[in-house]
């Protein structure tokens, strides 16, 4: 049996939007269900849906967003990011379900899933230090010229700073601390009845048309190709690539020269 729930928690946290959450768990749901698959397929399935409903927005799995500086620091995740930090701390799915969930080889979710924490734990530090008052100085400062919004190397000049002022170093401890368990606990998503209405409203073709949209193999999600253009990978193999070739080069006048 599916657990709509489990569906729609791991949705809403990947988009952090109602509506396209609402659209996405009505079409994995349906999906699922015309495919009899597992609870672990089911969320591959949903975690499918919900990258697709962000393409479709222009919005990839390793995309690195700006995020408000009064908002939710899971915002500033990416969100394959989101993805494997919902499924491993929310739904406590292991370390291989996560990677399968995903379509992510195991020997990169160890770094994903660290960066996850790094990242949200950053966010939420720089967030607090610019929402709350402070004696500091260097803070009160950036409480005036920072905009709405925040960059990740923004994020981090802001911990970097808390980790050397005796004033702000308090806040950086506490939050640290406190984060990771305050995801953990938070609330679980309450799914709007709308999305049974939703479900029960497609036609046989449509549900037809969703399940061949899937691609599934042997019932799993098959994994999202833009994972293969994670940027920090391409400009390490440029760097490696450029290496070489300066290498080469060098060689080759060498020999010239004799």
């Amino acid at each position: 049996m599916i657990n709509s729930t489990q569906v729609y928690e791991l949705v809403s946290s990947i988009v952090l939007d109602a509506e396209i959450a609402s659209v996405a768990t009505a079409d994995a749901i349906s999906v699922a269900t015309s495919a009899s698959v597992s609870a672990s397929q089911t969320l591959s399935i949903a975690r499918a849906e919900a990258w697709r409903q962000l393409r479709a927005r222009s919005i990839f799995p390793l995309d690195v967003p700006l995020f408000a500086v009064d908002g939710d620091p899971v915002a500033a995740l990416s969100p394959a990011e989101r993805t494997v930090l919902a499924l491993s701390l929310r739904l406590k799915r292991s370390d291989e379900e996560v990677a399968e969930i995903s379509g992510i080889q195991r020997k990169e979710l160890q770094g994903l899933l660290k960066e996850a924490r790094r990242q949200l734990a950053r966010a939420a530090i720089a967030m607090t230090m610019l929402t709350n008052d402070t004696r500091c100085p260097v803070t009160s400062q950036a409480q005036q010229t920072l905009g709405a919004t925040l960059k990740r190397s923004q994020a981090m000049n802001l911990v970097s700073h808390a980790a050397e002022c005796s004033i702000c170093v308090p806040v950086l401890r506490t939050v640290d601390r406190q984060i990771i368990a305050d995801y953990i606990n938070a609330a679980p998503m309450s799914m709007p009845t709308s999305i049974d209405d939703r479900i029960a409203s497609y036609s046989d073709a449509e549900r037809s048309t969703l399940l061949s949209r899937a691609g599934l193999k042997t019932g799993w999600a098959p994994p999202d190709t833009n994972l293969n253009q994670d940027p920090r990978r391409l400009l390490k193999r440029a760097a490696l690539l450029g290496a070489i070739s300066a290498l080469c080069i060098v060689v080759g006048l060498i020999v010239a020269a004799r």
